[in-house]
């Protein structure tokens, strides 16, 4: 029975990723162009992103591949930031609003973290990547041009 349910949990949460992904990239093909993302537009009607921060709270990343794991939490991140961006839009630069990357005030898997732990403690510590540093976007204009597809496991080499 224990393995039943071990089974299960595994199938749910690699579903609930998968369909996290696809929303993601469907989000991002929407509302992003030249790298440069329309918070207007997603701020005037939010419920698409709102539906991506749930899930980044409910999907226990920590059951998923490795590889899952990675094209997961780089996609948690962007919507993350995208998410604070419109909550607090209009405006400049993230730099505008104190504490945008140090207040403890996002969900990840049900834990409450700021952007900065989510990127330096869990995505950075987990995967020494350097590539990530053109994967995830600031919302700054200095920042690399986000992308307008989510990453996939399958393809995130």
């Amino acid at each position: 029975m224990n393995s039943l349910i071990l089974i299960f949990n595994f199938l749910f949460t690699t579903t609930a990723s998968n369909n996290f992904t696809d929303k993601t990239d469907s989000f991002l093909q929407k509302h992003v162009q030249n790298g440069n993302v329309n918070y207007a537009s997603i701020a005037q009607e939010p419920k698409e992103l709102q539906f991506l921060v749930k899930q980044i709270e409910e999907i226990n990343y920590e059951k998923l591949s490795n590889n899952e794991q990675k094209a997961f939490l780089i996609n948690a991140y962007n919507i993350l930031v995208i998410n604070k961006i419109v909550q607090n839009y209009p405006i400049n630069s993230p730099q505008d609003v104190t504490g945008f990357f140090l207040v403890k005030n996002s969900f990840i898997s049900a834990k409450k973290i700021s952007l900065d732990e989510l990127e330096k403690e869990i995505i950075f510590k987990q995967f020494p990547d350097p590539r990530l540093h053109f994967a995830l976007v600031c919302g700054a204009k200095g920042c690399p041009k986000l992308a307008n597809f989510a990453f996939k496991a399958d393809v995130l080499e």
